[in-house]
């Protein structure tokens, strides 16, 4: 249907999230938005006329909200929805009751494997 309308939907993946092996030695985190940037970059390089939009929920949510913080008037969206985003992550995870344990669900994801330790 969005296609029909001239949307295209790309979709990022944090690293090691959404079942994807870690590959270097940079972690997944929550603040983090260098890996957005990138992403951007590269979908406006594809197609420099493409107006962008974006989503972000939980983590994924902070991470769009830091990037379009730190572009500012440089920022590539159109317009961005934040939801559900943990704007406190220090009080999130203070809060949980395991005391900020990684979920299992995500531990796999995280298991130490040898990695190219280069610089990205």
């Amino acid at each position: 249907m969005t296609k029909d309308h001239g949307y295209r939907c790309v979709v990022f993946n944090a690293r090691a999230c959404a079942d994807t092996e870690l590959t270097t030695a940079q972690l997944y985190c929550g603040s983090w938005t260098d890996d957005l940037r990138m992403v951007v970059k590269h979908i406006r390089k594809t197609l420099p006329e493409a107006k962008l939009m974006s989503v972000g929920f939980s983590l994924g949510s902070n991470i769009l909200m830091n990037y379009m913080g730190e572009e500012g008037d440089r920022c590539e969206f159109l317009g961005a929805m934040s939801v559900g985003n943990p704007f406190d992550l220090m009080g999130e995870l203070l809060s949980t009751p395991d005391g900020g344990i990684v979920s299992i669900d995500w531990a796999p994801s995280f298991k130490a494997k040898p990695v190219d330790d280069t610089p990205t």
